[in-house]
């Protein structure tokens, strides 16, 4: 099997891009829990509603004062009030009773509420990644780690998709594995 420099480049690139926008959603969790010392694996699966949502609001054309507007501006606007008015829902009804609880608690209801989430995306909008393995590679309450993390999956889910891109996900999960086994707090984990 032989690659082009072309093709190898443009792969690297992606998997750069992939690790930064990975990185944005590894940034929030760790914010998130370096600041409330709550686990929300489902943030970034809000993310992915949001946008969603935006994408059905440009596409489909919103209705605004009885008019079809498809206009980026009110999906600009209108998505993330939406997923805000969903994340308050999430942490009023099922987060709050999570907070005094251990961490573990925390981890499987967002873990699960993620699932949940997920599965609602692809019944309504169809199939779509999953990216939270991010900040478990970078290791949690690290922001350089999520960083590190989001720019080595995106490359490894990247260079392992020109080679064999049906086992590109699984391959990042492995990497996963492979990460916890090694260093059980992640790359650059604190905890």
């Amino acid at each position: 099997m032989t690659f082009d420099t072309t093709l190898i480049i443009s792969q690297l690139f992606n998997g750069l891009v992939w690790g930064i926008v990975l990185g944005l959603l590894a940034m929030g969790l760790t914010i998130i829990f370096g600041m409330m010392g709550v686990i929300n694996f489902a943030h970034g699966a809000l993310y992915l509603v949001g946008a969603y949502s935006a994408y059905t609001l440009i596409s489909a054309g919103t209705q605004w004062m009885g008019a079809a507007t498809g206009s980026f501006c009110v999906a600009l606007v209108a998505a993330p009030i939406a997923v805000g008015l969903i994340g308050m829902a999430v942490e009023f009804f099922l987060l709050r009773r999570m907070y005094e609880k251990e961490i573990i608690y925390q981890f499987l209801l967002t873990f699960g509420l993620t699932l949940v989430i997920q599965e609602l995306v692809t019944i309504i909008w169809g199939g779509m990644p999953s990216s939270f393995v991010v900040v478990v590679v970078g290791g949690l309450g690290s922001f350089t780690g999520a960083v590190a993390g989001a720019i080595l999956v995106g490359l490894v889910k990247a260079v392992t998709g020109m080679v064999w891109a049906e086992a590109s996900s699984a391959i990042v999960f492995a990497l996963m594995a492979v990460v916890l086994v090694l260093m059980p707090h992640g790359l650059l984990g604190k905890r």
